[in-house]
């Protein structure tokens, strides 16, 4: 009887690992690619269903392959776990934020207008750019460019296409010089 119940417990853990494993980036602890996808079609679904507002970002760090060029992947590593704590902490438990790939992390807003999204995209530009991401004694200061855009109740655009687009208007971000927000 004690041993059915430590194989129920283990097999238990064990899915759970692997559904950790299925939809969690392992560096940083925020959702990957995959999720996010999964995320933004029921989001895209809610928003024709319900005619809610919802805002996607785009967050691209500034200037990121500077640090893996002059400090190393170990130190990028360590700026990349940490840009994903800060922008958990930022975030509501109804929000999502998936990293991207490389040093690029979108966040889901339900429920959030376009003003209410680049308030919050601003606030975080802001955050980055005054913390300290050190592994060492020495500091890593960096900035975050952001796009911003609302899923539309009356637009058919895919997922992939508002990804597009949100990465469309990170790039205008970009470059129009860095460390902005753009909608």
């Amino acid at each position: 009887m004690i041993d059915r119940a430590y194989q129920l417990e283990d097999a238990r853990f064990a899915k759970e690992r692997y559904e950790w494993l299925a939809t969690t980036d392992p560096l940083t602890g925020c959702f990957n690619r995959r999720e996010l996808l999964d995320r933004l079609e029921m989001e895209h679904e809610r928003v024709h269903r319900y005619g809610m507002d919802v805002s996607v970002l785009m967050i691209d760090l500034d200037l990121f392959k500077r640090v893996n060029d002059t400090r190393g992947h170990l130190a990028g590593d360590t700026v990349l776990r940490k840009v994903g704590g800060l922008l958990r902490s930022e975030l509501r438990s109804v929000d999502t934020v998936a990293r991207f790939g490389g040093d690029e992390f979108v966040v889901i807003l339900p429920e959030t207008s376009l003003s209410g999204a680049r308030a919050l995209a601003d606030r975080i530009r802001q955050r980055i750019a005054s913390t300290d991401f050190a592994d060492d004694e020495t500091p890593i200061q960096l900035t975050a460019s952001v796009g911003v855009t609302m899923i539309k109740a009356d637009e058919t655009d895919e997922p992939e296409v508002i990804l597009d687009r949100v990465d469309g208007i990170l790039y205008t971000a970009k470059d129009e010089g860095r460390n902005v927000v753009r909608s």
